[in-house]
């Protein structure tokens, strides 16, 4: 038997703030200066004096400017691990464990070092996750085996939101309402629009699986099944507590003002936002969810496979196998009558994984061998992909997250910080998700193969060839957007300033006038990826072992989701999909790494005195070096109005943001360079008693990493008859040097004992 604890206590605040914090907090310029005086002073039946404005207005900027700083934030994690290894006699041994793992990480939803989210919008994450597995292995002749495998687990995570602080306006649950303010950097603040995740998800697994191995002649055959019961509960809401949306800060300051002095709009006039007399509305837009809070469903996966290891020849053994399986896909539960594509879950039932793969020792000396294989892999269709098809039919049971535009709805709306108290019947149009007809589970082609030649005693060199091809990879695509037709943009600033460009537009009626955005999770993306790889290899001679190698890649695909459940319109142009073909978002096409353990044996054989003061080292550094990754420059800011409908994105599809004349992914991050060190020193305690102590650094040279930088080119604006492309002057700036696994340097110091 074997008891395994672990904790982990890590307290690891974050820092609350714009990417460009002038944008957000600076001194008003004159012309939002006048465009306040314009909505709340004179003009107006009743109104605010100049100085009073510029009052508030400067309380509300101090106010926002407050929700930056530090955020508190601990991760907390427990693990539990008992095993039980029972020889019941000379042919069957079973095994049981059970892992129990614990998570608390109040302020840990955001995990950045540095987020545009507000000390209030962090967001709490707990998970509670018990595995326990069984396994018997039977010998039930010399030729024949069987292992047969049992798992039952249950992972439950939830979140909560933070409470407002101390001035912040709450609404009628008692909280913030989330708030965003875009245009020159974001800022979110307020509950988050995740809100509280009861179950996100509850999820229950029961699996058992039979593999079974049969040793005749020059064949070793497995064979088995695998049989695998997933029931989840999802409780989440989005948007429940509502969220509002700014093009600007002044938009958003209009609104607290007028929120705080009702009465000083009696009145519509031309520089009033939307179309209500008071308070304003000059938010963008608003989101609310509503319907009910989850979903129970469940999924069956059912595998099969045979294999067959055959030694044809001394020198080169080949491998055939042949794997099936099949996910079995719930009920829709609240289909729409108006939709019927949302009435059915399809299953695929093609999923047949061929593998091969061969070994040839060439000269049978053991020194140079040739290796390769392929094989046909299948993933599952998510269970959050899944609930998102349950619970989003635009159904009256369905859950419906409601957009209001001011500027096209009129007075509907409601003014900050309130949220509806019911789904109001002229913005209804819901946002639908839905699987296809003919949906497939994502496959993906892989191959290697390699030459490997030992050049000395333990050390070896090698050639590879990597290779991958995805298919039916999902991605979400609005199907109810109408044809595009063209809108001109005039380019203002940088380097293309003078310049118009011509793009997609999507204006005009949607083709289903029943809904809002249906989104057809399609099986339609295709990856494709290369790798040369040269690798030497010297296992531990001499106090000396190392592993260094350096790839040559490309990967390059159609814009394949990084969302685990993809929503919304995630393609440039829908009706031109070959517009997202680019290199992936994790192309790096040069990167050398490598470690080296070096334990220095000139001393081994000294006197005693200095063999216990030199002897006994191990100096162990381990270094990456990669080019950088691709981003896409992107676009903020929504179609001047009139140009079309009331949608967000500079083409007016509610979809991508990204600069539509530029290639996605078409500039570079800066390079990667990393060196770790470990130096430990071993020695002998006592006859039965070894100590070691070991020093170790990351990032050691303190070498900055960049992780972030700020994508946004171009700001939309101008009029319907002059659209104008603004040119963001702090695009391509280096604002993060940090993440999970790039830092500045650290240091930390440890003890072994063995005894």
């Amino acid at each position: 038997f074997y008891v395994d604890n672990d904790d982990q206590i890590r307290h690891f605040p974050g820092v609350a703030s714009p990417s460009n914090p002038t944008a957000i907090f600076g001194p008003l310029i004159g012309s939002e200066t006048s465009t306040l005086n314009s909505r709340l002073g004179p003009g107006t039946l009743a109104n605010l004096s100049t100085a009073q404005i510029a009052q508030d207005a400067s309380g509300v900027l101090a106010f926002i400017a407050g929700l930056s700083g530090i955020a508190p934030r601990t991760g907390d994690q427990q693990l539990w691990f008992p095993k039980l290894d029972w020889n019941v006699n000379s042919k069957n041994t079973v095994t049981f464990s059970y892992n129990r793992l614990r998570w608390k990480s109040p302020g840990g939803v955001q995990t950045n070092a540095v987020t545009a989210r507000g000390i209030d919008a962090f967001g709490d994450d707990f998970v509670k996750d018990d595995t326990g597995v069984a396994r018997l292995v039977s010998i039930i002749s010399p030729i024949f085996t069987n292992e047969l495998r049992f798992q039952y687990d249950r992972d439950f995570e939830f979140e909560n939101g933070d409470p407002p602080v101390p001035g912040e306006p709450i609404n009628s649950n008692g909280y913030a309402t989330e708030t965003d303010i875009t245009g020159g950097s974001a800022f979110d603040f307020g509950f988050p629009y995740y809100g509280t995740r009861y179950a996100y998800p509850e999820e229950r697994r029961t699996q058992v699986a039979d593999t079974a191995t049969w040793s005749h002649g020059k064949h070793l055959l497995k064979f088995g099944t695998d049989i695998n019961h997933v029931g989840d509960r999802i409780n989440y809401l989005n948007t429940g507590d509502g969220e509002y949306i700014y093009n600007n800060r002044v938009d958003f300051i209009s609104d607290w003002v007028s929120s705080q002095y009702p009465s000083v709009h009696t009145a519509t006039n031309g520089m009033v936002c939307g179309t209500v007399a008071k308070p304003l509305q000059c938010y963008n837009e608003y989101e609310q969810g509503f319907g009910p809070g989850g979903f129970n469903f469940a999924t069956m996966e059912y595998a099969g496979f045979v294999q067959d290891q055959w030694r044809m020849m001394p020198r080169f053994t080949l491998n055939m196998g042949i794997r099936y399986e099949f996910e079995h896909l719930p009920s829709a539960q609240i289909p729409n009558s108006l939709l019927p594509a949302t009435g059915v879950l399809n299953s695929d039932k093609r999923d047949f994984g061929p593998r091969v793969g061969f070994a040839w020792d060439v000269l049978g000396n053991g020194r140079t061998s040739v290796r390769g294989g392929y094989g046909v892999y299948y993933g599952r269709i998510i269970n959050g992909t899944i609930f998102n098809a349950i619970a989003n039919t635009g159904g009256s049971n369905s859950q419906v997250v409601a957009t209001i535009f001011p500027s096209s709805n009129g007075n509907v709306g409601p003014v900050y910080n309130t949220i509806l108290t019911s789904l109001l019947g002229s913005v209804a149009k819901p946002n639908v998700v839905y699987l296809p007809a003919d949906i497939r589970n994502p496959m993906i082609q892989e191959w290697d193969f390699v030459m490997e030649h030992e050049i000395a005693p333990n050390t070896m060199v090698s050639l590879s060839w990597i290779g991958s091809l995805g298919h039916f990879l999902p991605e979400a695509v609005d199907t109810n957007l109408p044809a595009p037709t063209t809108a001109t943009y005039n380019i203002s600033g940088g380097s293309l300033a003078g310049d118009s460009v011509t793009v997609p537009f999507f204006a005009g009626t949607r083709p289903n006038a029943n809904f809002n955005q249906t989104s057809m999770v399609m099986s339609r993306v295709s990856s494709i990826y290369n790798a040369a790889v040269v690798q030497f290899n010297r296992r531990m001679t001499k106090g000396l072992q190392f592993q260094i190698n350096y790839t040559l890649s490309s990967s390059v695909d159609n814009q394949a989701s990084i969302s685990a459940t993809p929503t919304g319109n995630a393609p440039l142009d829908p009706y031109n999909l070959s517009l997202d073909r680019s290199p992936s978002n994790f192309d790096q096409r040069h990167k050398v790494g490598g470690g080296i353990v070096w334990q220095p044996q000139f001393f081994d054989q000294s006197p005693k005195v200095a063999r216990a003061v030199l002897s006994g080292w191990t100096l162990a550094p381990v270094f990456s070096c990669a080019t950088g990754l691709p981003f896409t420059p992107t676009v903020s800011g929504n179609p001047p109005s009139g140009l079309g409908a009331a949608t967000s994105g500079v083409i007016g599809a509610n979809g991508s943001s990204r600069v539509p004349f530029l290639e996605r992914n078409s500039f570079r991050m800066p390079g990667i360079d990393n060196l770790d060190l470990r130096l430990s020193r071993a020695f002998r305690v006592a006859e039965r008693v070894k100590m070691e102590i070991v020093a170790e650094s990351y990032n050691v040279l303190n070498h900055v990493n960049y992780t972030g930088i700020v994508a946004e080119m171009f700001t939309t604006g101008g009029t319907a008859a002059a659209p104008t492309l603004t040119y963001f002057p702090s695009f391509g700036t280096l604002n993060a040097a940090s993440n999970t696994v790039l830092s500045a340097r650290q240091v930390q110091l440890g003890a072994r004992i063995t005894f």
